[in-house]
């Protein structure tokens, strides 16, 4: 049986930043993300708040902040979570 690793709030916030790009649909976004409505709607809300997305009629669409804040945890995630290193015996 696969364990899955579950993922954190960054990550979760990186995956909808990613999946709303240039611009999405709200069912497109939660379906690439992989999350349910629910978790989709409160997550909305602290990205919207903090203006790292934002909607225009129906479409949800990633800001420049929103692609700085990829980029940053993506640094972040490689300084803290390197490859794993093969040791030979």
């Amino acid at each position: 049986m696969k364990t899955t690793k579950k993922r954190n709030e960054y990550q979760m916030y990186r995956d909808i930043l990613v999946s709303s790009g240039k611009g999405n649909l709200k069912t497109h976004i939660v379906y690439k993300a992989n999350l349910d409505f629910n978790n989709f709607k409160s997550y909305f809300k602290i990205l919207n708040c903090a203006e790292l997305l934002t909607i225009k009629e129906k479409t949800y669409i990633t800001t420049e902040k929103g692609y700085q804040f990829i980029k940053a945890l993506s640094f972040v995630e490689k300084m803290l979570l390197p490859e794993k290193k093969v040791i030979k015996k």
